[in-house]
């Protein structure tokens, strides 16, 4: 599959545009005094040089302590402070997905003053069910973004740089050789490269980010979510498909009833890559 993959995103190299006047909001100057002092999270960072370390070793002890795990309700408030009350150093039984691992690591750069953000990458099918969550900071000493993916406890770079999601698209789309670090693992297991990269190849079509990064701004009223997005692909369309697909699979549910109702009327925000780089 991943031929199949890297063809797809190969061949949809351009991005839509709306034209909206809209801009992400990273939310560096919140309140993240409880997160700080609790989590003594500049302990954590410790005296180390430049923004790159500082960033590695918060996805590091995150990595090591928040289980990954996929089929997590989403119950819990998406805030550092609570996801980290509920899961940290509690294993499977207390493991949170990727979305969840991946807001929490960007609240914990924002509060040691590193920007950053969250980024849904998604796959082209409608059919497919599983997409991926990973974190971006912005690393001021190369002056560039970086993919920080705290599922897998994993950077990856070419040529010893480390990659932005949209460089490791591009170079998965080329077919090139692309690097992890040592330590990335899943959940303390060794991961199988080939497989990973597979992954990301399917998930890398198309991104979702929230106009606001930061505390809780998931679940705040009026957010609003921007879709970066290929050239000539409708992502309501693809939304209502997948809905579609799953009352097929599963039957009558009324919650996908609903989620089906308010995604007809849904206004779409499509920016271009400019918005993220």
């Amino acid at each position: 599959m991943f031929d199949v993959y890297t063809g797809v995103i190969k061949m949809m190299k351009d991005f839509r545009e709306d034209g909206m006047d809209i801009t992400i909001k990273y939310l560096i100057n919140d309140d993240y005094k409880d997160l700080l002092e609790t989590y003594k999270l500049k302990e954590i960072v410790g005296n180390t040089e430049g923004d790159f370390n500082k960033a590695i070793n918060l996805l590091k002890w995150i990595s090591s302590n928040v289980y990954h795990y996929g089929n997590y309700k989403n119950h819990i408030t998406n805030t550092a402070m609570d996801l980290f009350e509920y899961s940290f150093g509690k294993g499977e039984a207390y493991g949170i997905n990727c979305r969840s691992l991946s807001l929490a690591l960007t609240e914990c750069l924002l509060a040691i003053g590193i920007k950053a953000r969250t980024v849904y990458i998604m796959p082209f099918s409608p059919y497919d069910f599983d997409n991926h969550v990973v974190c971006e900071a912005f690393i001021s000493e190369i002056n560039k973004w970086v993919m920080l993916d705290p599922t897998y406890n994993l950077y990856a770079t070419f040529n010893n740089i480390p990659l932005n999601i949209l460089e490791l698209r591009s170079l998965l789309a080329d077919q090139e050789k692309v690097n992890f670090n040592d330590e990335a693992n899943y959940n303390g297991t060794p991961i199988n490269k080939d497989e990973v990269l597979t992954y990301y190849a399917k998930d890398l079509f198309r991104f979702m980010i929230c106009e606001m990064q930061g505390k809780n701004v998931q679940d705040m009223d009026g957010r609003r979510i921007i879709n970066i997005t290929p050239c000539g692909y409708d992502v309501k369309y693809n939304t209502l498909a997948n809905i579609d697909y799953r009352l097929k699979k599963w039957g009558n549910n009324d919650d996908l009833k609903a989620f089906r109702k308010s995604s007809e009327t849904d206004s779409l925000i499509y920016k271009g890559l400019d918005i993220l780089y």
